[in-house]
């Protein structure tokens, strides 16, 4: 399976922070531009964006919830979490009647029936562009079958974008030595002259800013330099509280779920080193034979989802764990580039193809995002009645500083869960 991790050039070990520190730095002065227009706004941007795919619906009964103060069992595991959760009823398709697996998963991410790109695809090339990884796209057993209207996320024209589902494979693709790193990352005195003589270049810049935006781009330079000067030691920790050594590759065996956080782990590490802005974790795929362990009576996920409704509610539970294991990562991280921590500025939208995984009803689909302070009001239940998929992503996008009208065929913003919306 080729790697899909979006214009992937691998990184040695030993130059990892180096890498890390040129990609945040970069990072910083773009951010701190678009924080400039957001202030002038009167508005605020998220930084990040992680979608993560669940296969094969859920249990309503057990999932929809009134309050985020009062969660149903499915999403019990995302109380910790409730001042950050936003939970999404009466949000369709275009088409709102019930339909097929396939048809959910074609329309998820797109808002149409096919022929364009996903939103996941969109932003990366809006959004994650400046990124050594502009879309970092990780899978969990998404390719058994390899079927193409099984995957996710779909290149302009509709064709499928597969995942990698080798977290060992994927780990090298960031942070190992299997390719030639780019010339500015060769590790020499070279790297020192660019940096000295980009800070001179700077000089320019910096007093278009404010004290405390130049301050800001000062600081971050000053411990780049520093991690430079120091890469040459044969072992080295975290360049910040964020940017940490990602340590060995996460390994292949064991169940779904511990895979899954394999993939998460690569993918807060990527993204708190500045490597990347834009992620998709698609764990499983539609109509799924994978095993979530539940403890009860071993079943697979499209199996339960229409012969034991409380196993499938067990497994949907289990899957927000899995969820609330990412917020907690990203939680306990200082956010390398805007204020507060990187769940606040990082946003989870958590996403399956139907609503009812017995019936495949394509309304009240059970979406929900998790973090993104910076950029979203959170810590509500918000109704999209009338609305479809596409408006929700377009808000998304805005929250992120993309401003789009519309996506796919939802037309409009969902603005009241934009911050100052």
């Amino acid at each position: 399976m080729k790697l899909m991790i979006s214009k992937a050039p691998t990184l040695d070990r030993r130059k990892l922070l180096a890498h890390a520190g040129y990609a945040s730095f970069f990072c910083i002065i773009s951010q701190i531009i678009q924080q400039r227009s957001a202030l002038a706004a009167g508005t605020s941007f998220a930084k990040r964006i992680i979608f993560v795919y669940h296969p094969d619906g859920v249990v309503p009964e057990q999932w929809h919830s009134a309050s985020v103060d009062a969660l149903n069992s499915s999403l019990s595991p995302l109380s910790p979490f409730k001042t950050s959760l936003n939970l999404y009823t009466g949000l369709s398709y275009f088409d709102p009647k019930p339909g097929s697996h396939p048809e959910g998963v074609q329309r998820m991410l797109t808002g149409t029936s096919g022929g364009t790109a996903s939103i996941d695809v969109v932003l990366a090339q809006l959004f994650g562009r400046d990124s050594l990884f502009p879309h970092v796209h990780l899978g969990v057993d998404s390719n058994i079958g390899d079927g193409a209207d099984k995957k996710i996320s779909r290149f302009e024209g509709g064709t499928a974008k597969p995942a990698e589902d080798d977290l060992v494979r994927a780990w090298q693709s960031l942070f190992g030595g299997g390719m030639t790193p780019p010339p500015a990352g060769s590790g020499g005195t070279d790297d020192l002259s660019l940096l000295e003589g980009l800070k001179t270049r700077l000089e320019s810049f910096k007093k278009e800013l404010d004290k405390t935006e130049a301050a800001k781009i000062e600081t971050h330079l000053q411990s780049v330099l520093e991690i430079q000067k120091r890469k040459q030691a044969p072992t080295g920790g975290g360049g910040s509280a964020s940017c940490q050594n990602p340590g060995t590759a996460p390994s292949n065996t064991g169940t779904l779920l511990d895979k899954t956080r394999g993939q998460m782990k690569n993918m807060v590490d990527a993204m708190a080193c500045g490597l990347s802005r834009v992620g998709t974790l698609q764990i499983s795929h539609h109509t799924s034979e994978s095993f979530i362990p539940t403890g009860e009576r071993s079943m697979r996920s499209h199996e339960a989802s229409h012969n034991d409704m409380n196993i499938h509610a067990a497994q949907k539970k289990l899957i927000n764990e899995q969820v609330a294991f990412l917020a907690g990562m990203l939680r306990d991280r200082r956010d390398p580039v805007g204020e507060g921590t990187m769940l606040d500025n990082t946003i989870i939208a958590v996403v399956t193809e139907v609503e009812n995984g017995a019936s495949h009803t394509h309304s009240n689909l059970p979406y929900y995002t998790l973090g993104g302070s910076q950029g979203l009001t959170t810590g509500r239940v918000i109704s999209c009645e009338g609305r479809t998929v596409g408006s929700l992503w377009a808000t998304l996008a805005t929250a992120l500083g993309q401003r789009l009208d519309g996506f796919g065929a939802g037309q409009g913003r969902i603005d009241a869960i934009l911050k100052g919306g």
